[in-house]
């Protein structure tokens, strides 16, 4: 069994291979025989689904994982879990900080579990993130018994000492030739053991191995009590497919996509490896930019807010349009209309390196601007030491647009109300 205490992280931060567990100034360094499962399962990840969270590189001449953009948690088998913070760019906020900003973000996304979860839960941040998912699955799951486990009318053949239901004559006469005092039956009957009760069990079940906080700990034990008689599912997919979504289960809306993301690890990507329990990643530039869409819409400072719009094209071939545009946000107030592009980027202070902006992000807003007619672009960026105040350019006419196109790239104070904010980008 491996001893290693559980390891956070922030993006773009080191796993080092060596010999001993111990912090590193880039890092941790983790020993050989767990940087190897994360080595395999890093490798089998990019190769099934194309993503790479952690980059196979070097470090000082030893072998790393480097962590990259997507922020959460993995959770390997008889071994440490690895938490991943986002990397907000302030020496002095701690990690329980930026665990509050982190699922305050993650409530931002569609059809996710987080979508709903309470304030309380953003006041568990002295927790990693793995305690705190469970500790909202457990809270969720509260509310469903209390509001009452549903039940379900289930088909059930047995040789009783009474008669129930109907007898099945074949079999009636099969089995009870010598047996006169039974009678083969089949009877409904209305009991508890119904696919969204099994997958609930199996996944309080799956918690129980999973969790080593003692609070957490404690409440999976009260609902296995309180669940005795449910079986736990013998096939998840059957189960999961099973699932009824009706105003009589409404009180079950909440917690199945929570049991899809601990049994099947559906979180915004899904990894899945021999190496490990699950694993909960989150692609950073979609979180932060669901979250400016989000904050922007409940601001009611806009009359139009769209995401990801795709109702233009870049160019026509053969009367068909190609290379479909579709900028980050765009937003319409009365008498202007924006187009924002999000990017979870830090930026510098180096004018003579362009700050760290992308030039092919100048060139896509420009295709916005012309395409759209729009001639207000912002660009958005988390806020940092070296990028505090918002920068201005204005773009080169030499292609006779009818008015100037200017472009404003905006600090985001994450630590601030969003829609304090809106006034700089207007």
């Amino acid at each position: 069994m491996n001893n290693l205490k559980d390891i956070t992280l922030n993006e773009f931060q080191y796993l080092i291979k060596g010999l001993n567990d111990e912090p590193h100034d880039r890092g941790f360094v983790i020993n050989k025989h767990i940087f190897e499962k994360l080595e395999l399962f890093v490798l089998k990840s990019k190769e099934n689904s194309g993503c790479e969270f952690l980059r196979l590189t070097s470090l000082n001449g030893r072998k790393a994982l480097q962590a990259l953009n997507y922020v959460g948690i993995i959770k390997l088998k008889n071994g440490p879990t690895i938490e991943i913070l986002p990397k907000i760019n302030n020496d002095h906020i701690s990690n329980e900080k930026v665990r509050r900003i982190f699922l305050k973000m993650l409530k931002s996304l569609k059809n996710a579990p987080f979508k709903e979860f309470g304030d309380a839960s953003l006041k568990t941040h002295k927790m990693k993130l793995n305690e705190i998912f469970i500790k909202i699955f457990l809270d969720d799951l509260d509310v469903l018994v209390k509001n009452g486990l549903k039940s379900d009318y289930i088909s059930i053949e047995d040789n009783l000492n009474v008669l129930k239901g109907k007898i099945k004559f074949n079999e009636h006469i099969s089995k009870n030739y010598i047996h006169k005092e039974r009678f083969y039956v089949n009877y409904d009957e209305f009991i508890r053991n119904r696919p969204e009760n099994r997958i609930i069990k199996s996944t309080i079940k799956y918690l129980l191995k999973n969790s080593s906080l003692n609070s957490n700990l404690k409440r999976i034990n009260e609902f296995l009590f309180i669940m005795d008689a449910i079986p736990e599912s013998k096939n998840l997919e059957k189960d999961f497919a099973a699932c009824v979504n009706n105003r009589l289960m409404t009180d079950y809306k909440k917690i199945i996509p929570w049991c899809k993301v601990f049994l099947k690890n559906e979180s915004f990507t899904n990894f899945k490896g021999d190496e490990i329990a699950y694993a909960l990643l989150y692609p950073m530039e979609k979180i932060f930019e669901s979250y400016l869409t989000e904050e922007f819409k409940k601001s009611g400072k806009f009359e139009t807010i769209v995401s990801q719009g795709n109702g233009y094209f870049l160019a026509k071939h053969k009367n068909e349009g190609i290379f479909r545009l579709k900028p980050d946000i765009y937003a319409e107030t009365s008498s202007k209309k924006y187009i924002m592009d999000a990017k979870w980027k830090i930026l510098n202070s180096d004018k003579n390196k362009n700050y760290g902006i992308s030039q092919n992000d100048m060139y896509q807003l420009l295709s916005y601007a012309v395409v759209y007619g729009c001639n207000e672009l912002r660009l958005l960026y988390p806020k940092s030491k070296d990028f505090k105040r918002i920068l201005e350019f204005e773009y080169n006419n030499s292609i006779n647009y009818k008015e100037k196109i200017s472009l404003k790239i905006i600090p985001i104070d994450l630590e601030r109300n969003i829609a304090d904010q809106i006034g700089f980008l207007l």
